[in-house]
């Protein structure tokens, strides 16, 4: 009896400690006020001045015209405190919000970090952003009271619930895949739940051992040992621990689950999770005593997770979960590898089995018919029985040979495809599933677009998959998207590669395929709405390791979850995952370049065409002369005019030219030198600086870029950008005057396109906006400020600085650039007659008619409080600020 009293000691020594988190100081009581909580990014919880008012009021700024506080009003997110990297929970607890969308970000506990933004300061009621607190390495969390005490109030102003996970010492449970469950050598029987969650609860038992909602604690009251094991708090009077009393525990504590095991023949039963209906302090909270790593302990934590998101729903999934198993490269295996005869038998069996367990369920093979009856003679057997049987299978196309498809040109693959497509017909094979995926995972991702047009013209493929976007790993990242009409689906690996086909062809025998179904292979299910598993067919052969490990996984899954597991043909998949994930149809495309596994099935272009520096605008900034002037060095090699955007590529602002992808990108740049050491690509795009999406987009393809921001007078740059449509006969434009586009307003009863028209002419000027965005996606070492002013006026100063930052070698610009009285502006000199002047065409430098002064003036009130904010910035990041913002600052120090 001495090992269960032990555990149950540890057990509840931990839940003392981590459940009921002590009230370290008594708040005092306040007078409601009209607050809103503002984001000091600058504040540390250290510096905060607690004397007065909690730490929640001390970030508040008083305001007389924001509602009090509601408790509804809070996001769904999940905010994750922990204390340090290495901690294993922090990257499972990540990679389960990760892989269900779950909105969440990370907080390193520490008051001397910057606090996290807990509420949101731009809508007309104060918001709190997290609805849950998961807090990991919960020891260290007690031991800093400002951080306990900082989370505590958010929680009682918002409602919001805390989750506590065991971790390091803490953890009681190790294994639930293996005999061995607990530290001691005791076999766990099965889990129970006290409480209903319709999501993914975890084993359906009856016979639950704690009473539901407000039952009495389960042990008994003159156990003399219970004592020190029930949650403790601080008495205000003498600053002693004291424990509660029975009566308030059975008021407040709720057991979610609980472990049955037996230990010497004895049924005994602990809980793994518990929820503390705190009636003290007005904080739920839920304390995991089972380490992250359990498949079970992460079925719980989603159902926490749901359980407490209320209305709002945080959970995307449901319980229903598609699978489609391919079995790749059949006929094809290396001699004594393939399935015989009986293989196939056995394989046959297996579906049977796994369709009273999945109802429709098939294996899906793909077939290379080159390598058809290749083998030894049980071999070539075993090819004649799967033919023969083909009807039993569903059936899709590789290429003719086992190639690499990236390597092919356009009629290499029609003809391989279309030899592929004859030996179907010749056997009586039916493949209309408009379903396929290449040999070797290559052309699929990153995009070989001959692949993707023959599949279109012989097979009319409308579905396939692939484990390779964004990257092969983590996997839990794997997403899809649509190309050339092509709806690509996440396609997923269970550790069972070509090579292996023996139990000792795995380091740990079963006992290893056991833990991968039941952990990695489970949580593939667990984390994906639709999982296609890639399998290849020499996997069924010899011990048939994927037969038992999808075994494994199907068992455990009836057993553990109310998982339901659905099958359907490859489009009704695609549709059900882009239904539930509709974001992920249009690609963000990754640079092969930082990818060895992408670099291996590109189809070859030159990584050193990729652009090293962008000049991101915005319009009418000067970005055009900034742009003609850089083509003047050596080493700075650009596209070429185009037919769409003149001197612009607009790659990543355009969703037609961005999703022709990668490859079309590249085609547009010329190939450096490779004897000219030092010569970069570089181009332009103005439409970049503004574009939502483009910052993303560039930080996954050219995450190493330099980029170029110019920031001329927003006022200047109103007018300009106002004239440069209006000369381009913009038919709203051409109908209004520059002062009805500025004060457009719903108010005046602007119409529509004069308020888009006012949208685009004033929001570019506002740049710290704007160059906030980009900041989230590049460091500001890779960011370069031209003053707009600067470089009408002085752009061989503004070019020296720039090549400086490049990093290109130095070059006169005062003897290539001179200034043209007639044009009013700078152009480069004529090598062949240094008397002449090349300059920008006709549209550049045009002359307007002067600005008004109650225009003038409207903006400047329009664009101050921006101004203001784009200094700071720029003050913060100690970089010098443009000259017009420097006069405007001054200014407003002298008024």
């Amino acid at each position: 009896m001495v090992v269960p009293i032990l555990l149950r000691r540890m057990f509840l020594v931990s839940l003392s400690l981590c459940v009921l988190v002590p009230v370290f100081w008594i708040l005092m009581k306040r007078e409601d006020k009209l607050e809103s909580i503002s984001t000091r990014t600058g504040s540390t919880i250290r510096n905060i001045n607690r004397d007065s008012q909690p730490l929640i009021d001390s970030l508040m700024v008083k305001s007389s015209d924001r509602p009090v506080v509601n408790k509804s009003h809070v996001e769904p997110g999940v905010l994750v405190l922990y204390k340090y990297r290495s901690n294993s929970e922090l990257k499972i607890v990540r990679s389960l919000l990760q892989a269900h969308r779950i909105q969440h970000e990370t907080y390193v506990m520490s008051t001397s970090r910057h606090i996290p933004k807990l509420v949101r300061t731009d809508l007309p009621v104060i918001v709190g952003r997290y609805r849950l607190v998961i807090v990991l390495d919960v020891f260290n969390f007690i031991s800093e009271p400002s951080i306990h005490e900082l989370f505590t109030e958010y929680c009682q102003r918002f409602d919001a619930v805390m989750i506590l996970v065991a971790s390091g010492k803490e953890k009681i449970i190790t294994s639930v895949l293996g005999k061995q469950v607990f530290e001691n050598d005791i076999n766990l029987l099965t889990l129970s739940q006290s409480v209903h969650i319709n999501y993914l609860k975890v084993h359906q038992a009856d016979d639950f051992v704690y009473a539901k909602d407000g039952g009495e604690w389960n042990w008994k009251s003159n156990d003399s040992s219970l004592i020190s094991f029930l949650p403790h708090r601080i008495s205000p009077v003498t600053g002693k621990s004291v424990p509660y009393s029975p009566k308030v525990i059975s008021k407040r504590i709720q057991v979610l689950a609980s472990v049955h095991f037996l230990h010497n023949g004895i049924q005994r039963t602990l809980p793994v999770a518990i929820i503390d209906r705190n009636s003290t302090d007005g904080v739920q909270r839920v304390f995991f005593g089972t380490p992250m790593s359990l498949s079970i302990a992460k079925l719980l934590l989603l159902d926490v997770m749901h359980m407490f998101s209320k209305s709002y729903s945080i959970m995307r999934l449901s319980k229903r979960r598609w699978i489609q198993i391919d079995i790749d490269d059949t006929f094809v295996a290396p001699l004594g590898s393939k399935m015989t005869d009986s293989d196939v038998k056995v394989l046959l069996k297996a579906q049977q089995t796994f369709q009273n367990i999945i109802p429709g369920f098939k294996f899906n093979l793909g077939y290379c018919g080159e390598l058809y009856r290749v083998g030894l003679p049980s071999e070539t057997k075993g090819d004649e029985m799967l033919v023969s049987h083909s009807e039993q299978f569903n059936w899709f196309g590789h290429t003719f040979a086992h190639t690499k498809t990236h390597t092919l040109s356009l009629n290499e693959l029609h003809t391989l495809m279309k030899l592929n497509q004859q030996f179907a017909k010749n056997y009586s094979i039916t493949v209309n599933s408009h379903y396929s995926v290449s040999p070797h995972h290559s052309g699929i991702y990153p995009i070989h677009e001959p692949l993707y047009t023959a599949w279109r013209d012989v097979w009319d493929i409308l579905v396939t998959s692939t484990e390779e976007y964004p990257h092969l790993r983590p996997d839990h990242m794997r997403k899809g998207f649509i190309h050339s009409k092509i709806k690509v689906l996440p396609r997923q690996t269970c550790h069972l590669f070509t090579h292996i086909t023996k139990y000792e062809d795995i380091i740990g025998g079963r006992d290893q395929l056991i833990a991968y179904a039941e952990g990695d292979v489970f949580s593939t299910i667990l984390y994906n709405p639709v999982s296609i598993f890639m399998t290849h067919s020499g996997n069924y052969a010899k011990d048939h390791l994927a037969l038992d490990l999808f075994s494994l996984l199907f068992d455990f899954i009836r057993k553990w979850t109310q998982i339901e597991l659905v099958t359907d043909t490859p489009i009704n998949l695609a549709n059900a995952y882009f239904e539930i994930f509709p974001e992920d149809k249009q690609p963000v495309w990754t640079s092969p370049c930082q990818d060895k596994r992408h670099m291996s099935i590109w189809s070859g272009r030159n990584c050193s065409q990729l652009p090293s520096l962008v000049i991101l605008g915005p319009q009418k900034s000067g970005s055009t002369a900034l742009h003609f002037f850089l083509k003047q060095h050596p080493r700075l090699l650009t596209n070429p005019m185009t037919t769409h955007a003149f001197e612009e590529v607009q790659f990543f602002s355009s969703d037609l030219y961005y999703n022709k992808g990668v490859d079309w990108y590249i085609s547009n740049f010329p190939t450096p030198n490779s004897t000219s050491t030092g010569t970069l690509v570089f181009e332009k795009s103005a439409t970049y600086f503004t574009h939502l999406l483009a910052p993303e987009r560039m930080r996954m393809l050219i995450p190493k870029a330099k980029l170029v921001v110019i920031l001329a007078d927003p006022i200047k740059r109103a007018y300009s950008w106002y004239q440069h449509v209006k000369f381009h006969n913009d038919p709203t434009a051409l109908i209004h005057n520059f002062t009805s586009v500025i004060k457009a307003s719903r108010k005046n009863s602007s119409s529509q396109n004069l308020l888009n028209l006012r949208s685009r002419c004033l929001l570019p000027g506002i740049y710290h906006e704007h160059l906030e965005r980009w900041l989230e996606y590049f460091p500001q070492n890779q960011i370069y400020f031209v003053d707009g002013g600067e470089l009408v006026d002085n752009p061989i100063n503004v070019l020296l600085g720039l090549v400086e930052f490049i990093g290109v070698e130095y070059l006169d610009f005062g003897k290539i650039l001179k200034f043209n009285p007639k044009k009013g502006f700078y152009c480069v000199v004529s090598s062949s007659k240094r008397s002449r002047t090349i300059c920008l065409g006709r549209s550049k430098g045009r002359q307007y008619p002067a600005l008004s002064k109650e225009n003038t003036q409207y903006l400047e009130r329009y664009y101050s409080a921006h101004n203001r904010k784009l200094y700071q910035m720029l003050m913060k990041m100690s970089r010098r600020p443009p000259t017009w913002l420097m006069e405007e600052a001054s200014y407003r120090q002298i008024n």
